[in-house]
């Protein structure tokens, strides 16, 4: 959490100086007219009446709080951010799902990588900047020298000390062709495209994205906080009292963000049952119910044939009795559904 406690944006300090500040001026008065041999009520009274003190005090009382560094929300400081962790209990959950395998082979030995320039997944055995919190990590790379004749590996690696891509060192052991190069082509919808269902290391995702993301959070200028005015010199905000501190995204964060993506846009095959959710009025109880949609379609079958029919009749009603004469339902009887054929029809 930010070491600056606020409140509602504004820093604690303020709120407590005005309060002080009005308690003052109402034992002023209070002296003055005492001294006058006047009657008047108490200060500590007078506070009780005023709206704007007793809001002032509702908001001293009311927990302090900062912009946590890890969602930049604001929460109270000295307690558990609670956003963090609904963030920490969705991950957790999306982490124990069944693991999907970044590839179905195996890293392949050095002797056989193309030394062309060909960008290149490599498993390194790291001696600085590892991609993983281990010695041998997954990363990406690649080696020119059948270009300019010096076989040398080059990789991405990461600083942990300042959070940014640098070139790391160490020996490669395996490699594997980014993803992209060995796809078998496969006709999608106009607009998608194929992507990995979770972002590891071992598919390149995290060489790729760490440290590509930030976020930049504003902050009350500490040192201009208990002035009237901003001081135009200062060298944190330069006089607009308050100043942007970068955060960088993590990594968990990330995946996090890409796996509720995923989730949300991937496009839905007929196989996917529909689901939906019942909530008790008393109680609260949440219960879900799941139909396929071959039961969907068994249960919907007069529906489905009037709509088959509505595609095709066109027929009117004629002379002054206003009736119709069709015979369209007999053309559609000639129809049968091809369950197999049956989509989404959408990505959702």
């Amino acid at each position: 959490m930010t070491n600056i406690p606020t409140i509602d944006g504004v820093s604690r300090k303020a709120l407590e100086q005005a309060l002080l500040a009005m308690k003052r001026i109402y034992q002023a008065g209070y002296d003055r007219i005492l001294e006058a041999g006047g009657k008047c009520d108490t200060p500590e009274y007078m506070m009780e009446g005023d709206p704007t003190a007793r809001e002032l005090r509702a908001l001293l009382d009311a927990p302090a709080t900062g912009i946590c560094r890890d969602c930049f929300t604001e929460q109270p400081i000295g307690r558990t951010c609670v956003t963090c962790e609904k963030i920490e209990g969705e991950r957790k959950s999306v982490e124990h799902q069944e693991p999907v395998a970044a590839c179905n082979h195996e890293w392949m030995d050095m002797a056989s990588a193309p030394r062309d320039g060909t960008m290149l997944r490599l498993l390194v055995e790291f001696e600085e900047h590892s991609t993983e919190d281990a010695a041998q990590a997954p990363t990406i790379g690649a080696n020119n020298f059948d270009n300019d004749g010096e076989d040398r590996w080059q990789f991405a690696g990461w600083c942990w000390t300042h959070d940014h891509f640098v070139e790391g060192k160490g020996v490669p052991v395996g490699w594997l062709p980014m993803l992209q190069d060995h796809q078998a082509p496969v006709a999608l919808p106009d607009g998608y495209c194929i992507m990995p269902r979770r972002l590891t290391a071992e598919n390149g995702a995290k060489a790729l994205l760490l440290g590509e993301f930030k976020v930049t959070v504003t902050k009350e200028c500490p040192e201009c906080a208990e002035l009237d005015d901003p001081n135009e010199y200062c060298e944190i905000c330069d006089g607009s009292g308050e100043f942007g501190q970068s955060h960088t995204i993590s990594w968990d964060q990330i995946k996090f963000i890409y796996s509720k993506a995923v989730d949300g846009l991937r496009l839905r095959t007929y196989t996917d049952p529909l689901t939906f959710q019942f909530r008790h009025q008393s109680t609260n109880e949440l219960r879900t119910v799941s139909v396929t949609r071959a039961e969907v379609a068994e249960e919907m079958a007069d529906t489905l044939f009037e709509k088959l029919v509505s595609q095709f009749c066109e027929c009117e009603p004629v002379g002054e009795t206003n009736e119709v004469e069709c015979r369209c339902d007999e053309l559609g009887e000639d129809y049968e559904r091809v369950a197999d054929a049956d989509t989404a029809g959408s990505a959702v």
